[in-house]
């Protein structure tokens, strides 16, 4: 999906508990945010085939593109989509578009095989890691 979020995490594996997964992304958000110069204000989340995009916007400072990569790959994002992009933004010359998750992926017979979807999971993840990150903000 083209996007104006600030990161872009695929996270490639649903777990069977979602609830641990909303604990470990809000807490790995409030690490994140004692470092960095900028704060999570929003996030949309989408279940996929494998597991979830999520997509989150912060405010602060604009995160330069290595740092995107380093951030999305602390949140959880899939290591070789990464590196990937590590590689993409490591040269002098950025590329206009390097970090992009695809709303719909179709096999090589070209026939769908997975789109983004507004689930009753994903909107359940949105609302605990918001809940979650805010109270850890809170406590700090």
């Amino acid at each position: 999906m083209i996007t104006d979020a600030d990161f872009q995490i695929d996270i490639d594996n649903k777990p069977e508990n979602i609830d641990k997964l909303a604990e470990e992304t809000a807490d790995r958000m409030a690490f994140i945010t004692r470092f960095m110069p900028f704060r999570f204000y929003q996030i949309d989340i989408y279940e996929t085939t494998k597991g979830y995009h999520m997509y989150f916007w912060s405010e602060g400072s604009r995160p330069k593109p290595v740092e995107k990569v380093l951030v999305q790959m602390a949140l959880g994002s899939h290591y070789r989509r990464e590196i990937f992009n590590y590689k993409r933004v490591w040269s002098k010359k950025e590329p206009p578009r390097w970090n992009v998750l695809y709303q719909y992926k179709y096999n090589d017979e070209n026939k769908l095989s997975s789109k983004e979807e507004k689930t009753n999971n994903a909107i359940k993840l949105e609302e605990q890691i918001i809940a979650l990150y805010t109270v850890k903000l809170e406590r700090k």
